[in-house]
């Protein structure tokens, strides 16, 4: 069992219809708009061959008119709580300015490597920073103009004594499950020779066993007996916070804009 969600668009025309519906509420008042926009928004679902599941509405928000530009974008209000219905009203494109322009931002530093790489997360995350300059519902495209220079490798030894440890390890695949044997081929040891007793012991208790060979593998010894494979470790340094520029485009709605459409959306639980 889970949960999603679907989007119904709803014309303004059939919304003025639903809005002059008199649909008593469970007490005797009368619904409100949104909510008969939920039930209208469901109805019209219902009645899709993909609609096989149920749809759950535990609360319903009505938010202010946004640019289709900015809701094609998807927006944070459809995540929580999972059962929340949300109506959207779309303004026209001539109810909307479109403003384009490049700003400095400060962002952690961690977020050099994924923005470096071209990830999409870093740019997920520049858009809820961005929300303390805009407002989430005018943001539109966000894109990454300028970095600065990733910081110069440094190499560094792990802490620690290097020292020569052996090893067992199977020459061919181990067919048969045999708990000593995995305890003896996990472990390490300080002689070659300790080593070779114990392989040949364990050929000896253990004929499903494959033919074994030693190895020897240098690691850093640490306080406490603790070793690390790691001899080096090679690292580019982070700063705590970078400024990078951002090049935003905000679609804000004029007052009184003109709707051109509802969208609803509304979880699913199957």
């Amino acid at each position: 069992m889970g949960s999603t969600s679907t989007t119904v668009a709803i014309s303004t025309e059939r919304a003025g219809e639903v809005r002059a519906q008199r649909v008593p509420h469970a007490w005797g008042s009368a619904a409100s708009f949104e909510s008969k926009l939920v039930d209208e928004a469901i109805a019209q679902w219902s009645t899709r061959k993909d609609a096989y599941d149920d749809a759950v509405v535990e609360s319903i928000e009505l938010h202010s008119a946004v640019a289709e530009a900015v809701r094609e974008r998807g927006i944070d209000w459809d995540a929580e709580p999972a059962y929340a219905a949300h109506v959207f009203p779309i303004a026209s494109a001539d109810s909307v300015v479109t403003q384009t322009q490049t700003v400095k931002l400060t962002v952690p530093g961690h977020l050099l490597t994924t923005l470096h790489a071209g990830e999409g997360y870093g740019t997920y995350e520049i858009r809820g920073l961005l929300t303390e300059m805009f407002p989430a519902s005018t943001l539109g495209d966000v894109t990454v103009v300028t970095l600065p220079k990733r910081s110069k490798p440094v190499a560094k030894a792990t802490e620690g004594k290097a020292v020569t440890r052996y090893r067992i390890v199977p020459i061919d695949p181990i067919r048969a499950h045999i708990p000593a044997a995995q305890y003896a081929l996990n472990a390490t040891y300080s002689s070659q020779s300790e080593a070779r007793t114990v392989a040949v012991d364990l050929l000896t208790a253990h004929p499903a066993l494959p033919n074994l060979a030693v190895e020897a593998v240098i690691v850093r010894e640490r306080e406490g007996g603790k070793l690390s494979k790691a001899l080096v470790t090679v690292t580019r340094p982070v700063p705590e916070d970078v400024q990078i520029g951002v090049k935003v485009t905000t679609h804000t709605v004029k007052p009184n804009a003109t709707i051109e459409r509802y969208e609803v959306t509304f979880g699913i639980h199957y």
